[in-house]
């Protein structure tokens, strides 16, 4: 196997480069995105990073911190935090531990395997200047693989197609292979892989090395040439979610705005109908997020100087809260205040149970759960979930009677 390649970039001096690997699924489907969000970046506030973000974030510390400790030799990290803790846990048995399986099982046929975590990899020879982090890469017997960790509880997210990791896949090629259009690769394979451990989800995808270079060279180069000079038109669609610019993006606000031509040749007084309520709603469909998004867009501009005209800047409700906790609890002993009185338990919830035990633990769990089906929700034809029978609809709201 090769030697590790030298990068040829210092990606600290590229920190504000546009063309990453995380936004790939967006700017391939919407190349007018990566020079809209550029320029409306300098005038956004500093946002602050949602709960789930920064468990993403801390996830991720203590993956690489468990995979580096393996490399290492050394015992895996334990944490004084209970979440933390939980974390690991989560971590090593749905992530490290089926790395360090594909690991050994390599090893045991290619003394040269390697494993790293963490891997900054280049992939500018198709998509200028890009570059992105890869969180595992792992090679030997001819093998190349490239491993995600996704610690989110939502959506199961598939490799199969998936432009992010197959980038981080053509780094992982350009940093430890001799790829050549010629002579070929030294791997046989190469295969990308997500690791969703709360879901107790993988998806992988297998290519060859050329198969994987004639997409990124054929498919996403041109994509990404048209995207890095600002080309194209912007597009909506669900890449829309983690796009930068989105509140002020003309696309989105053509979108809602369109649903106001339903109404041009119709009597004033005359209420919607069901056919009319049909065309409307897959135009505002998110249209509550949008109202959302420009009215904070519209605050930001305040809060910057920007005249909104017509609106002005107010205090908002206050609020209360402790200066600490310590302080605190001395002050409502000070008045008489009992440690009952003080402090509340709450019963965790059925999901943080299980992520603290093993899966036969979690069928004993099940016995005291109830599962209870929310409100239903009017979605389109294409959702995937099953449609309420009408029945069951009746029951509900009592019209069977």
């Amino acid at each position: 196997m090769s030697n590790e390649k030298t990068i040829l970039h210092d990606h600290q001096s590229r920190e504000h480069a546009i063309l990453s690997a995380s936004s790939a699924s967006r700017w391939m489907k919407c190349t007018a995105s990566v020079q809209m969000s550029e320029s409306y970046a300098p005038k956004k506030l500093p946002e602050e990073e949602s709960p789930f973000a920064s468990e993403g974030t801390v996830a991720h510390e203590i993956a690489e911190a468990c995979l580096r400790s393996y490399i290492e030799g050394k015992e895996f990290p334990e944490f004084d935090e209970p979440d933390k803790q939980r974390i690991r846990n989560i971590i090593l048995s749905g992530y490290v531990n089926p790395i360090i399986g594909l690991y050994e099982k390599l090893k045991e046929s290619d003394d040269n395997t390697k494993l790293f975590a963490e891997v900054q990899v280049d992939f500018s020879n198709v998509a200028p200047d890009g570059f992105g982090t890869s969180d595992c890469i792992v090679y030997g017997n001819k093998e190349l693989h490239v491993i995600d960790l996704k610690f989110g509880t939502g959506i199961e997210v598939s490799a199969e197609n998936n432009p992010q990791l197959r980038l981080y896949a053509i780094g992982a090629l350009n940093r430890y292979d001799h790829w050549d259009e010629l002579f070929g690769s030294d791997f046989d394979y190469i295969c990308t892989t997500i690791l969703q451990p709360r879901r107790n989800h993988m998806s992988s995808e297998q290519m060859t090395p050329k198969e994987l270079m004639d997409w990124g060279i054929n498919v996403l180069k041109p994509i990404a040439e048209r995207a890095w000079k600002g080309e194209g038109t912007p597009v909506v669609g669900e890449h829309c979610r983690f796009c930068p610019c989105k509140k002020v993006c003309p696309a989105q606000a053509k979108k809602y705005m369109d649903f106001v031509q339903i109404f041009a040749n119709r009597k004033e007084n005359e209420i919607l109908s069901p056919e009319e309520l049909s065309e409307i709603l897959p135009i505002i469909d998110g249209a509550d997020r949008w109202v959302k998004d420009v009215k904070e867009a519209a605050l930001e501009e305040a809060i910057l100087g920007e005249e909104i005209q017509g609106f002005k800047l107010v205090r908002g409700r206050v609020s209360k809260s402790w200066d600490s906790t310590d302080h605190a609890v001395s002050r409502m002993k000070q008045v008489g205040l009992t440690d009952d009185e003080i402090w509340q338990k709450k019963l965790i919830t059925p999901a943080q149970a299980a992520d603290l035990v093993d899966d036969d633990a979690k069928e004993t769990l099940k016995l005291a759960t109830v599962y209870r089906h929310g409100t239903p929700i009017l979605v389109g034809n294409s959702d995937e979930r099953e449609a309420i029978p009408r029945k069951d609809v009746e029951a509900m709201y009592g019209l069977d009677k």
